[in-house]
């Protein structure tokens, strides 16, 4: 271990140096800590730290030489740490010390308070008394300009300042402060004064404004009811008018719809007759048909069994040997279409 000096023409420095580049650059439990803390040497140790650690060239060609920078590097963090530390360490001693220097400055101050209060105690219970007399005239004072401030209807802010005027202020009561609460309450009877001033006149004029407008209210009324009644009798004449119009028209419409019922029914009858005759001459006409029909189907029936009755008479006188039922049997047959190529002509 080789000792170091720090700058020029001074005394040789109590900063010891490593001599085998391993751990921190410089030995902090061989350092003067109150110097460096307290006493501004930290500048010159820094400084000397500095050259120590840039007097190693930054050779990086080889691996040797990069692991030499880094291990320099290590060691300046390592010189950090301790340094750090050491003042640490003294800045805890330091807090410890100044809680007890604290805790001894709070007894002090706790004692001698408390002995201050207990020795000014008389005085201050008077002064306590003093002050408490003070506000409550204070108070009444206020209350005396208060009393001004309120807003009141016309007949509670007479009332005031009947009691404001009334009021009798003595020395006894307001002490000191007899003037102050003369002056509130003189100031408090101008207030109110004028408050009820202000409000007569505005009750006044309030009243004449009311009149007019119910004067105008009234002349407005009567205008409306006068456009009213003459509304309601033109209407009425135009209802008169209208009503007489649909009795009119009502009647009119009577009329004719009576005498269209009229010559409806006239027609409807007419119509009947016509359809009556129409029916019973088509009754006729029918009947005329059915009978004639009948008369032709009876002739035809007739002259068709004379027909037949002829045939059979032939067959039975021709053909030998046959039978009447064999003779009736080959004329139904024939009848029937049943023999090709013969028919009878009727």
């Amino acid at each position: 271990m080789t000792e170091a000096t720090i700058g020029h023409n001074q005394p040789p420095s109590p900063i010891d140096l490593p001599t085998d580049e391993k751990g921190a650059i410089v030995l902090v439990e061989n350092l003067p800590v109150e110097a460096i803390f307290k006493g501004g040497l930290v500048g010159e140790l820094l400084e000397h730290i500095q050259q120590i650690a840039r007097g190693l060239e930054p050779d990086t060609s080889t691996k040797a030489k990069r692991a030499l920078i880094a291990g320099r590097a290590a060691r300046i963090s390592s010189t950090k740490t301790a340094l750090d530390g050491a003042g640490k360490a003294m800045v805890d001693g330091i807090k410890k010390e100044a809680g007890e220097i604290d805790a001894v400055r709070k007894t002090i101050r706790d004692t001698l308070d408390a002995l201050r209060d207990e020795i000014r105690k008389p005085l201050s219970d008077i002064e306590d008394a003093e002050k408490a007399l003070h506000d409550a005239i204070t108070a009444k004072v206020r209350a005396i300009h208060e009393r001004a401030d309120v807003a009141l209807t016309s007949s509670a802010m007479q009332e005031a300042l009947d009691g404001l005027e009334g009021m009798q202020l003595t020395e006894a009561e307001y002490g000191a402060q007899l003037n102050d609460a003369a002056i509130a309450r003189d100031a408090a009877i101008g207030r109110v004064s004028s408050a009820l001033r202000r409000i007569a006149a505005d009750e006044d004029s309030r009243a004449k404004a009311k009149a007019e407008r119910d004067r105008l209210a009234a002349e407005e009324k009567a205008a409306a009811e006068r456009r009213s009644a003459d509304a309601l009798a033109k209407q009425k004449t135009e209802l008169e008018a209208a009503a007489a119009e649909r009795i009119s028209a009502a009647e009119q419409k009577a009329a004719d719809a009576l005498k269209d019922a009229e010559e409806r029914a006239r027609l409807q009858i007419e119509a009947d007759r016509k359809r009556v005759a129409a029916e019973q001459a088509e009754r006729e006409r029918q009947e005329k048909v059915e009978a004639k029909a009948a008369a032709d189907r009876a002739a035809d029936k007739a002259h068709r069994g004379d027909v037949n009755t002829a045939a059979l008479k032939a067959f039975m006188e021709n053909v030998e040997g046959i039978t009447r039922d064999q003779a009736k049997q080959a004329v139904i047959a024939i009848i029937g279409g049943k023999i090709p190529a013969v028919r009878l002509e009727y």
